[in-house]
């Protein structure tokens, strides 16, 4: 029986990378689209309201919080959401990160662990 050559050291299936490409995908989407968006009115004493809007940005933790304010649009929440303000937190990106990079590793693990175990199954 002819023996298979070693395998490179970071060379993986094309299924998964398939399903690492979908997780981290979700991930980013979760990453931008978790919090969604906020809208505040608050009284302001040189005008009648002051009208901001804020988007916070970061899964599990929010780590980027970006504002427009609304007092050049008179208060019309029509218009799209450009922030001109913008907040980042340096603890809760680089953990958001982390556990990004974690979840896309155990999900690597796992997917060559099984494709591993079905292939000594069928060789023995």
């Amino acid at each position: 029986m002819t023996e298979q050559p070693p395998r490179k050291r970071f060379q993986i299936h094309l299924s998964t990378a398939i399903v690492l490409m979908f997780v981290a995908g979700a991930l980013i989407w979760a990453n931008i689209c978790a919090f969604g968006l906020i809208e505040r009115f608050a009284p302001n004493p040189g005008q009648d309201w002051l009208h901001f809007r804020r988007k916070i940005f970061g899964f599990p933790f929010p780590g980027v919080n970006a504002w427009q304010d609304m007092a050049q649009y008179h208060g019309r929440s029509d218009v799209p959401f450009v922030p001109n303000r913008y907040s980042v937190n340096g603890l809760a990106v680089a953990l958001d990160v982390a556990i990004f990079l974690a979840i896309l590793f155990a999900v690597w693990f796992l997917l060559e662990w099984l494709i591993r175990r079905r292939a000594a199954r069928k060789g023995s």
